[in-house]
């Protein structure tokens, strides 16, 4: 036989594994999920074709999973990408979206990063004011994560971009506070930064006395730290100072320092920068031939590194040469050049902000398209779980219905098993004979006959409660044995008549022995007959001549007073009757 508690034990087993692969994300799929972030991060600016695709899967991951966190990082790795492929409208967008969700208004570290990758986009679109705005909000993350380090770069981000955009003084003020908060802190080489962009800013006021000492500080703690691009620059500063001043030979001697330590670290753009000083400096003394080939270098450094701002720069200071010089050919052909290079930057940057436009709408559509898979793969998993936990329920109950009916069926059959046994007992206890009926004045006794008997009080009472007693065995074996309850219409009178005694003392006596009255007492006979029927006929009889064979005439006062008796309904009864054997 088959054990229903082990099977629900195992069934609850499965539902339960069922489920559990069912419900997304666990715990420690979002800690994995979270070192897949730092991975990809690593990847940049490297390998950006790994990193691309590793990118988007983590953004259908999170999206998919609704996980505020990270959608949020999922933006900044966009934003670091595109930034590195200089799609820069990309890259600003994606921090803004970024900035956008719940996680980055919580997490004040992550929302700063994004501020200051913005204002780095926005200064190199061009937009100070942009950036600047930027960087104040990233200054005042780091102001309220107390992150001394972040502070102080960001005031010199500040600091510069008030120097690009003309304040000159607001921008000396803001880099001295970064100075002195670096000298506190004893970070040379950002004290070293803060001297250098200060030296900028003095010289475009033309304070080269300040100038100087910048200059001269920045090269000390350059130095200190063995930085060499910072050190290359300010010996390159110097001799912009002392050629201004006219010494020349110190001006000179700076300039071939510098180059040398230009040349060491391999950085074009500052090589660029210095022969472009030379060149300023040896029109400073006349020497335009020298000059021109020095800015012709300068200018194939600044074709090579792609600095377009500087190429242009390089190139009109070459007309202004010819033009000084008089060479009309030179002019003419380096005019030629300089409209062709124009056209052509202004071509590929037109084309380049068209690329770019439509790199921004393509992505747009792909993160959709992405959003429209993800939300459609989260449906169909809610329906799956929908189904699941249905299946499941149903199942469930199904299970739990036939653990009641198989438990109701054991109950029905111990419940018709007593009754069966009950009525042999009932049916063993008092005889079936039919007695000889007796005169009532014998049944019952009088004063009279108790006076003749000469009998005390006390005595006649105990015979009066015996003979009580076998008017009820009398009436008990007359009704059962002439069936008398299969009379639908018997009466306490007719009974009375039959036991020549009147109605009183019947349903005394049945009152007394049977604890019912006379139509509870009958009925009893009536369904203990048909208990009999259904066991005798196996459950082979017809309900209806049953109930007529029994004496009743009402097919519901029938199946009430049945199941009031048995516990059990008719049909339940015929259905274990017919389970008998022979």
């Amino acid at each position: 036989m088959i054990n229903l508690a082990k099977s629900y034990e195992l069934f609850s087993v499965v539902i339960i594994l069922f489920l559990g692969v069912v419900i997304p994300v666990s715990a420690e799929e979002t800690k994995e999920q979270e070192l897949s972030y730092e991975t990809i991060k690593a990847l940049l600016p490297e390998e950006m074709d790994k990193a691309e695709p590793l990118i988007d899967a983590f953004y259908e991951t999170a999206v998919q999973n609704g996980k505020d966190s990270l959608l949020a990082k999922s933006y900044y790795l966009y934003g670091l990408y595109h930034y590195y492929r200089g799609e820069l409208y990309l890259s600003i967008d994606s921090y803004l979206k970024a900035l956008e969700t719940d996680y980055a208004a919580q997490d004040i570290e992550f929302a700063g990063a994004c501020w200051n990758n913005l204002g780095i986009n926005y200064d190199y679109q061009g937009y100070p004011g942009k950036s600047i705005e930027a960087y104040n909000a990233s200054l005042k993350a780091a102001e309220e994560l107390n992150d001394s380090l972040s502070i102080g770069q960001s005031w010199i981000n500040i600091g510069l971009l008030e120097v690009k955009n003309g304040e000159l003084l607001q921008g000396e003020k803001i880099l001295n506070k970064a100075l002195r908060f670096f000298e506190v802190l004893g970070d040379t080489l950002n004290m070293a930064l803060c001297c250098q962009n200060l030296a900028v800013t003095t010289k475009k006021a033309e304070d080269w006395e300040f100038f100087k000492a910048y200059t001269e500080r920045a090269l000390e703690l350059f130095s200190a730290k063995g930085y060499r691009p910072g050190v290359a620059q300010m010996n390159n500063n110097l001799g912009v100072y002392y050629s201004v001043v006219g010494q020349n030979t110190k001006a000179e001697s700076y300039y071939e320092i510098a180059l040398d330590q230009a040349r060491q670290v391999g950085n074009i753009l500052l090589l660029g920068s210095i022969l472009i000083n030379q060149a300023d400096h040896a029109v400073q003394n006349g020497k335009y031939g020298q000059a021109v080939d020095l800015k012709k270098n300068a200018l194939q450094l600044f074709q090579q590194a792609k600095a377009n701002d500087r190429i242009e720069r390089a190139m009109i200071e070459l007309l202004d040469l010819f033009a000084v010089l008089g060479d009309y050919d030179q002019f003419k052909a380096q005019l030629e050049h300089y409209v062709r290079y124009k056209e052509e930057f202004a071509s590929s940057t037109a084309a380049a902000r068209f690329t770019e436009l439509k790199s921004l709408y393509e992505h747009e559509r792909h993160m959709s398209q992405i959003k429209q898979q993800a939300y459609e793969l989260q449906q169909n998993q809610r329906f799956l779980i929908l189904i699941g936990v249905s299946l499941a329920v149903a199942l469930t109950g199904l299970l739990v219905l036939s653990l009641l009916y198989f438990k109701n069926r054991r109950l029905v059959r111990s419940l018709y098993k007593k009754n069966k046994n009950a009525l042999r007992q009932t049916h063993s206890a008092y005889p079936h004979e039919v007695p000889d009926i007796a005169p009532l004045e014998q049944v019952a006794g009088t004063d009279k006959d108790a006076e003749k008997a000469h009998l005390t009080a006390e005595e006649a009472s105990i015979e009066s409660v015996d003979r009580l007693e076998q008017l009820f065995l009398d009436i008990n074996a007359l009704v059962d044995g002439l069936k008398l309850y299969k009379n639908p219409t018997l009466t306490l009178s007719e009974l009375a008549k039959q036991l020549n005694t009147n109605e009183t003392y019947i349903s005394q006596a049945i009152n007394q022995y049977a604890y019912k009255n006379f139509n509870t007492f009958i009925n009893q006979f009536r369904i203990e007959e048909a208990q009999k029927l259904m066991i005798e006929s196996r459950g082979e009889v017809v309900l209806d001549q049953l109930i007529e064979n029994c004496g009743f005439n009402s097919k519901s006062t029938f199946y009430r007073l049945f199941k009031q008796q048995t516990g059990l309904t008719p049909s339940q009864y015929l259905y274990n009757a017919s389970l008998e054997e022979e």
